[in-house]
């Protein structure tokens, strides 16, 4: 595990698009797996109000998963579009952990606080210089 970690270079810009690229994936994997929860919950919940409004979220967490992975792959492509997405996704799951510190959600908020400042972090210190 210590010859793992020496070798591990922040100071490289290839480990810090590597890990950015390792975030947004992790994420993209999260909001799949809500995705999934959320249509389970569509064909067994006899308790959902307005299935419209869940079909909405399913779509928007399907649409919102792959938007994750494509950025994911952009950063390990190291292609130059990626990094503006991938920052205000990031600002929008800091602003969501807010409102899960707000429902008593601590330990949830802290991890996508953590995670989603951390990638919004390693995409600004891979912008190329000039």
């Amino acid at each position: 595990m210590g010859r793992l970690i020496s070798m591990i270079n922040l100071q490289s810009k290839a480990w810090r698009t590597t890990i950015a690229a390792a975030l947004l994936f992790v994420e993209g994997l999260v909001v799949l797996s809500l995705d999934g929860y959320l249509i389970v919950q569509n064909f067994i919940a006899n308790n959902v109000d307005d299935r419209h409004a869940l079909l909405g979220e399913i779509i928007y967490a399907s649409l919102g998963a792959a938007a994750l992975f494509l950025l994911a792959w952009g950063f390990f492509k190291n292609r130059r579009f990626q990094r503006a997405p991938a920052i205000l996704f990031n600002l929008i799951f800091a602003g969501v952990s807010t409102y899960m510190f707000g429902e008593g959600l601590i330990l949830i908020g802290v991890v996508t606080l953590l995670i989603s400042i951390t990638t919004v972090i390693t995409a600004i210190s891979v912008i190329p210089e000039k």
